[in-house]
């Protein structure tokens, strides 16, 4: 519903904008601080998995959420401190993948 008579000529970009906020904030519990990603996944019932890709610091990371666990993997970049649930994990190009798996949390 065109409500405002805003969108017939193209995409609404604070839509737009708004669907990502919910993804990243709400779902994957994203904040930025220090210069440190912070996760804590929230997925809802609804939802089995989320995948996603960002960049933060000039590294581009992919962020894969299940109901079991989280994975992360640095694909381009030199490293990238990340805090997940507390737990301070950083990533470099060696060892660009880490896996957290919510029972260790428990």
């Amino acid at each position: 519903f065109n409500e405002h008579y805003n969108t017939e000529d193209g995409l609404h970009m604070a839509n737009i904008a708004g669907s990502w906020l919910i993804i990243v904030k709400g779902f994957l519990g994203l904040k930025i601080k220090n210069q440190v990603l912070y996760l804590q996944n929230q997925l809802p019932d609804e939802l089995n998995s989320l995948k996603i890709r960002l960049t933060f610091l000039n590294c581009l990371i992919e962020i894969m959420a299940t109901k079991k666990f989280l994975k992360i993997k640095l694909l381009r970049g030199e490293k990238i401190k990340l805090n997940i649930k507390n737990k301070k994990i950083t990533l470099v190009q060696k060892t660009n993948e880490y896996y957290v798996f919510y029972n260790s949390f428990e």
